[in-house]
């Protein structure tokens, strides 16, 4: 189980630096350990845990300008890439857009 979340959280890692490669300059940093996972933003990141939250991806501040995720061990791969996708389009693009 332990590997199988760490293999989770690689994935779900190696997405977010993806989106960050599309947003320079926006995503600062990326990083985290097993499921737990930061993205550092350029700017203020309430509005996008608001906008997140309003697609339906639960996450919080970690202070003012970092995204902090932490899903249960139970998420699947396909919930990690249909996060990423509401990142894309729910979180990150509209409000930098």
């Amino acid at each position: 189980m332990l590997a199988a979340n760490v293999a989770k959280g690689e994935r779900f890692i190696a997405g977010a630096r993806r989106l960050g490669e599309k947003l320079p300059g926006r995503i600062v940093d990326v990083r985290g350990r097993g499921l737990l996972l930061g993205i550092e933003l350029s700017s203020d990141a309430a509005p996008v845990v608001a906008r997140c939250r309003e697609g339906g991806l639960l996450c919080n501040l970690a202070g003012e300008k970092t995204l902090r995720f932490a899903p249960p061990f139970i998420l699947s791969e396909q919930e990690i890439d249909e996060a990423l996708q509401k990142l894309t389009a729910d979180g990150f693009i509209r409000i930098f857009s």
